[in-house]
């Protein structure tokens, strides 16, 4: 029997190989096109978009129902089968044009796209589906193999990994590239997927209560409060990642290297302080801890938007993380604490779908209101839905605190 040391551990590196496979894919789409002449068509920009956008919503959309199936037939197998897809649907991403050419199906398509324009297409699709099956289960397990008095630290260790893993995806694989080929990256993210899944065969889970029910969705206020509470820290990441970058370079006149140092403050400090704040979340009230980091969350991008020198912005980027870092270790734990036994997987799946769209709504609402208003408008909007998820969490929470899971499944 595994010791929860060695659990978590486990849990790290899987969900490390399944965020960094996810997010490797990002900044070598385009250059993978053109490198193996993947045709775009007449709107190449918006055919990468679209490629890209695939994955986010095969994940949103399968974790509620994958998540809810690992409460009823357990949760190792869905972690296992899930990495070792996620790491072959990237490989046979990588490798799109060989495999249409081997096929005989690179010929004329709708839109100038070809088959293996296609095939990059549904590659990404199956790849997001078989994500939803990694670190939305690898939540539920901590929620229902650790104890209440050590689940931030868990958390922390969790999110850590899943933070350190969407940062070094798009830092590692252009590099990789650039002293290789543009199709390593993608073998070595098959490589380290694949070990994560053959690891994870060692995960053992407690017997205990299994939900009988194949797939619903929860019926619970806090839920949805706590949902609502990552929504708007994503939203903000995306805003931060996708849309600020071009504000900064092309408004404020900073260069690519005074913005790479911005985004490590953000990305680094939320990554890394991730496992000290767990052991907060431990020690203190979680949901006052979770009242905090909202409160710096709001300041950090309030300030963000007054920011002009790059001190400042490398301020703002820094309580960014922080304030990320002290949310999200809360929030989880207290997302593990009202799960009720057998019924974490829906909890679970529930909580990241959401999150998953606030990353993915996040550019496509605020560009549009930057386009309208100008970009201050658009960034105000995270504040703002900020300021909105904090009254709702003190509704939820304030009064009534975090209560005891049910040893039931609802």
């Amino acid at each position: 029997m595994l010791g929860k040391g060695w659990t978590l551990a486990v849990i790290a590196f899987v969900t490390f190989s399944a965020m960094f496979t996810i997010s490797v894919v990002g900044p070598l789409l385009g250059v993978l096109a053109d490198v193996d002449r993947v045709p775009l068509g007449g709107n190449p920009n918006t055919s990468i978009g679209v490629i890209f956008a695939l994955g986010g919503l095969s994940l949103a959309a399968f974790q509620i129902p994958f998540a809810s199936l690992s409460d009823r037939f357990g949760r190792k197998k869905f972690i296992v089968a899930g990495s070792i897809a996620v790491g072959f649907f990237v490989l046979m991403l990588g490798y799109s044009k060989r495999i249409s050419e081997f096929l005989g199906l690179e010929v004329g398509g709708v839109g100038g796209w070809s088959g293996s324009t296609y095939l990059m297409a549904g590659f990404r699709f199956l790849q997001g589906a078989a994500a939803a099956a990694t670190w939305p289960i690898l939540m539920a397990l901590i929620s229902s193999e650790f104890p209440a008095e050590s689940m931030g630290t868990a958390m922390g260790v969790f999110g850590a990994s899943f933070g350190l893993g969407m940062a070094l995806g798009p830092v590692l694989g252009p590099t990789v590239a650039s002293v290789s080929s543009v199709h390593t990256p993608f073998v070595v993210a098959f490589a380290l997927s694949f070990a994560a899944g053959v690891l994870a065969l060692i995960l053992r889970e407690r017997g205990g209560v299994k939900s009988s029910r194949a797939f619903s969705i929860p019926r619970d206020l806090r839920l949805y409060v706590l949902s609502l509470v990552v929504f708007a820290m994503m939203f903000g990441m995306g805003e931060v990642v996708v849309i600020y970058p071009r504000y900064f370079t092309g408004v404020l006149g900073y260069g690519l290297g005074e913005l790479a140092a911005a985004m490590a403050a953000a990305s680094l400090s939320f990554a890394f302080l991730q496992p000290l704040m767990g052991r907060l979340a431990d020690k203190y009230d979680k949901v006052k801890l979770t009242i905090l980091g909202l409160i710096l969350f709001t300041a950090a991008t309030t300030f963000l938007i007054l920011s002009r020198s790059s001190f400042e912005v490398y301020g703002a980027m820094l309580l960014f993380g922080v304030a990320g870092s002290l949310t999200f270790p809360a929030a989880s734990s207290i997302l593990a604490l009202i799960s009720p036994r057998g019924r974490e997987g829906a909890y679970s799946g529930f909580y990241n779908m959401v999150l998953s769209l606030g990353v993915t709504i996040s550019p496509i609402v605020v560009g549009a209101l930057a386009d309208v208003g100008g970009y201050v408008a658009g960034f105000a909007s995270t504040p703002v839905l900020t300021i909105i998820a904090v009254s709702a969490f003190l509704t939820a929470f304030r009064r009534s605190g975090v209560a005891e899971p049910s040893s039931q499944p609802q």
